[in-house]
């Protein structure tokens, strides 16, 4: 990431893709794919550009978590 970012409130409401991948660990390959086959919330501007809404990038994150497994193994 160029700017090292330490709260939400320090993205920016439209995140390009780079910029998504870095927040994310994924590469910009993985979330246009996504984004063309409607599992990632991204949208095109133009003809190359792809954006992110940062409330759909949260709620995006929010229904992807993988929960742990609290269960004791004994």
């Amino acid at each position: 990431m160029k700017d090292l970012i330490t709260s939400w409130s320090d993205v920016p409401i439209i995140i390009d893709l780079p910029f998504a991948s870095d927040l994310l660990g994924l590469t910009v390959a993985q979330l246009k794919k996504k984004s063309r086959n409607g599992t990632f919330p991204a949208f095109k501007i133009g003809e190359r550009s792809w954006r992110v809404k940062k409330d759909d990038l949260l709620n995006w994150i929010d229904k992807h978590k993988v929960q742990p497994n609290l269960q004791k193994r004994w």
